[in-house]
């Protein structure tokens, strides 16, 4: 998360927020809106302490715990995963511990079919939440069912079916190369973006052809590849391509991006919002 009162400054940020904000107050307490938006609010509150979101986050966190257990995608449960995870982090309530070993439960037991990007969603999700329920089993658990993955699904070089596919199996690599600091998941990640760009990335525009979710997505990893190309141990440790220059590109999807607000959807605003919120705290300016 990033640091207290530390949050991106400018107007698209502000806008975005805004639509989230919106988005949950008309949700109410029936039902909680989709995860993305509270992952966006948590950390917005996080990063700011400020007392006009602790209200709408207290309702909507309530209204998750009560309904996390409802029949849902395996993508949607990983993303509820993750939002309690990121909870546990600014609270002592034992129901977000409780949530979290419940949730890591069904979602490892649903990831062994699953397609793609619920199967990454998944594996990435229970890597993070090994941070509140202890790493064992759960990080090896996740490391294997990850690893079957990509043997299942990605041969080197050749496109998967879609730009979502590339950046969820990604992101799974690259925090499970958090997890176990394993060199080789950060350059598959990088191999499969590069895959990626040289499949979807249209120099004309500056972004991936994709939609805004799918570029939103897509530049979370950016990021994350990005902050890998200018670490200097791991650029002594890896084998690191400097065909492409992840910076540049995430500027120029970025801007990209900030053109086309405001966006249809808040859903898309959350994403684009948490791509902004990790790109502050990275310190990319």
């Amino acid at each position: 998360m990033t640091p207290l009162n530390d949050l991106p400054p400018g107007a698209a940020f502000a806008r975005v927020l805004m639509d989230v904000v919106a988005a949950i107050e008309r949700a109410g307490a029936a039902a909680p809106p989709a995860p993305e938006l509270l992952q966006l609010l948590l950390q917005a509150y996080a990063g700011s302490g400020r007392s006009d979101l602790a209200g709408p986050l207290e309702a909507a966190l309530t209204a998750a715990l009560d309904h996390h257990r409802d029949e849902q995608p395996l993508v949607a449960r990983a993303a509820w995963l993750v939002l309690f995870v990121q909870a546990c982090a600014i609270t002592d309530d034992p129901r977000m511990r409780d949530a979290v070993a419940d949730l890591a439960s069904l979602v490892s037991a649903d990831r062994a079919a699953a397609d793609v990007e619920p199967a990454s969603a998944a594996a990435d999700a229970c890597l993070r939440a090994a941070a509140v329920v202890g790493p064992r089993p759960l990080v090896a658990d996740a490391v294997d069912a990850l690893e079957a993955l990509v043997t299942r699904v990605y041969r080197p070089g050749t496109a998967l079916a879609a730009l979502e596919a590339h950046t969820a199996l990604a992101a799974a690599l690259l925090t499970a190369f958090g997890a176990t600091g394993r060199i080789p998941y950060a350059m598959l990640a990088d191999e499969l973006m590069q895959t990626a760009r040289r499949c979807w990335w249209d120099d004309a525009s500056g972004a991936f052809t994709g939609t805004v979710d799918a570029d939103a997505g897509a530049l979370r990893v950016v990021h994350r590849l990005a902050a890998l190309q200018r670490d200097g141990s791991y650029r002594q440790s890896a084998v690191v391509s400097d065909r492409v220059d992840y910076l540049a590109d995430a500027g120029r999807l970025l801007t990209r991006l900030e053109a086309r607000l405001p966006f249809a959807s808040a859903l898309s605003s959350a994403r684009f919002g948490l791509a902004l919120l990790e790109r502050h705290a990275a310190g990319f300016r």
